[in-house]
């Protein structure tokens, strides 16, 4: 995963636990209450959505992958290994794009 992958994960979960609306106040960052909207990131530079698998057993990890089938396969081939490793938790990261609603920058 790059740099700039991980910052907006990062971010992104924290912007996640503050605010679940459209249009939600910028009060939990400490900024001018603006209104913002949000969706997700269109622009042609733009990571696609990750998937990732973690076993709940051991911890370990498919790794970000563009392609889910490529970390579901990884859970099969781990469960294959290790046959008491049953449960996985999904991680999905999905790029937006958070946009002052009247146009202005922050």
């Amino acid at each position: 995963m790059s740099d700039r992958q991980e910052i907006t994960r990062v971010s992104a979960r924290a912007l996640l636990r503050s605010t679940r609306t459209v249009g939600a106040s910028c009060e939990a960052f400490d900024l001018p209450p603006r209104q913002l909207d949000h969706g997700a990131e269109t622009a042609p530079e733009a990571p696609e959505m990750m998937h990732e698998l973690e076993c709940t057993t051991c911890g370990a990890e498919s790794g970000a992958q563009e392609d889910f089938e490529v970390a579901r396969h990884w859970a099969f081939a781990h469960t294959g290994g290790s046959p008491s490793h049953r449960g996985y938790r999904e991680l999905v990261t999905r790029f937006w794009r958070m946009t002052p609603a009247n146009g202005e920058y922050l």
